[in-house]
């Protein structure tokens, strides 16, 4: 909870000072919302009176007032934050919910515009295809020797459309449009009093201005694509600065963006997306992936589910199984699209087993593991057996032996599985039940870091990247023998 000069601040006050939309029928403990970090309309994120948390029943999102209010009026993690601006930020929200506590009724209108639905799959991926052509975001040097890094190809990389928007793209656009600037300049005002608005430069919403102008010319539409909204009749890109990640469907349309950003920022990855400002779709806005190269979904198919457009990319091209189909949802606890629309897709096409193929945290994060059975029960829901898939069995060992050490050392039984990774998720479970802090390294600052695998083995990509490395080095040996 966050507490400043003797004042408790709870998520209520939180939501209700940034103007959330409430549910006039929220009683008990409870006041419900709807949240500002998923598109959700059904009043799913839930402020505890009495503990002063929040959770959002759909997305997942969760924790205490002050990371709700970072999160929500700057997109930052209170992670993220040293003791300066942590104190900073707890001033600022102590004053805009104590002494502002009841938000204007225009502040009430921002927040509360009406829903607006996501455009269909072609007119999506017209827009976006176009924006992933334009000449001012083409890839990279540096964004193409990541994704090489990674173990894709020339080919690959061509194929699945990557493309660039860096800060200093963005300010050679605001320098060079002198129109678009005379209107930013006009519109500022307003622009800049939307909270999402408030980590953003004069520069990137310029160069927003003019790529929205753009891809109007060449036909294009904007109303319902994510991304785009419209301030005095103006409508804008907010596209943050860094590699730009297509979103696929089955049917290879690109249907949403994602961006990897640039340098030491928290979070890596963000879907593009403008909720809360105006003209900005609200629904549909997260979508799972479905890789260029994918084996066709029919019967004998194996079919992975992992996280994130980009780890689904490489795994596919790192795999070299032509009989494997990947598909990526944004978050773990992203499950909507899931349910509705991927896995009675599936059954319908004869597929009765996914492998989970999500990152090795799956074993010993409590909030994974949780997501996890909630997934296995989803499937089994829809028919679909899911089965887990497990790899670094080396360093499984060394895990085992931590959190072993660590419940005996708290009088926990060990559990009787003889799998390494059964015996691993079971302990780490266990410990978390009890409250029991466990995978986590200090580092020399000082600070707290959350270790719960080791980051070179942690996702399918890394795996089958280290694998293609041995093997590699293997060969190389082998001639030199020879």
């Amino acid at each position: 909870m966050g507490f400043s000069n003797d004042v408790r601040i709870t998520s209520l006050d939180v939501a209700r000072a940034l103007g959330f939309r409430e549910e006039r029928k929220s009683g008990g403990n409870w006041r419900n919302f709807c949240c500002p970090f998923c598109g959700d309309t059904k009043f799913r994120l839930g402020c505890n009176i009495e503990k002063g948390g929040y959770k959002c029943f759909h997305c997942g999102a969760k924790g205490t007032p002050l990371s709700l209010y970072a999160r929500a009026t700057q997109g930052i993690s209170v992670e993220s934050l040293n003791d300066e601006k942590t104190h900073e930020l707890i001033k600022e929200m102590t004053a805009r919910c104590v002494n502002g506590s009841v938000p204007t009724e225009t502040e009430k209108q921002r927040y509360q515009h009406k829903e607006i639905p996501v455009a269909p799959s072609s007119v999506l991926d017209r827009t976006y295809s176009t924006l992933l052509s334009l000449p001012w975001l083409k890839l990279t040097k540096e964004h193409r020797a990541n994704l090489k890094k990674r173990g894709l190809t020339d080919a690959d990389i061509q194929r699945n459309g990557y493309a660039s928007f860096t800060v200093k793209v963005s300010e050679q656009m605001a320098v060079s449009a002198k129109n678009a600037s005379k209107r930013f300049n006009a519109i500022k005002g307003e622009l800049f009093s939307y909270s999402p608005m408030k980590q953003k430069t004069s520069a990137s919403v310029i160069a927003g201005m003019v790529i929205a102008s753009a891809l109007l010319k060449r036909g294009c539409e904007l109303q319902g694509v994510p991304g785009f909204y419209k301030v005095q009749n103006t409508w804008i890109l907010n596209l943050p600065e860094g590699m730009l990640i297509p979103t696929r469907n089955s049917g290879g349309q690109v249907v949403g963006i994602q961006v990897r950003r640039d340098g030491d920022t928290n979070p890596r990855y963000l879907t593009v997306s403008a909720n809360r400002l105006p003209c900005g779709v609200t629904t549909g806005i997260s979508r799972a992936h479905f890789p260029l190269g994918n084996a066709p979904l029919t019967k004998g198919t194996t079919v992975y589910l992992t996280e994130g457009p980009l780890k689904a990319d490489v795994a596919l091209a790192l795999l070299e199984d032509k009989n494997a189909a990947f598909i990526a949802i944004q978050g773990v606890t992203i499950t909507k699209m899931l349910d509705e629309v991927v896995f009675p897709s599936l059954k319908e096409r004869g597929i009765t087993r996914v492998t989970n193929a999500l990152d090795m945290d799956k074993l010993t994060n409590p909030g994974v593991i949780m997501a996890c059975s909630a997934l296995k029960q989803l499937a089994q829901k829809h028919g679909i057996r899911m089965e887990m898939l497990c790899w670094d069995a080396e360093y499984a060992a060394e895990k085992e032996q931590e959190l072993a050490a660590l419940c005996e050392q708290h009088g926990l039984g060990l559990p009787p599985e003889q799998n390494v990774f059964k015996r691993i998720g079971a302990m780490a479970l266990a410990l978390h039940k009890k409250g029991i802090r466990h995978s986590v390294s200090i580092l020399p600052n000082g600070k707290a870091k959350k270790a719960y695998w080791d980051d070179a083995e942690k996702g399918i990509d890394d795996h089958l990247l280290g694998e293609r490395k041995r093997k590699a080095k293997m060969g190389t040996q082998a001639e030199k023998g020879a």
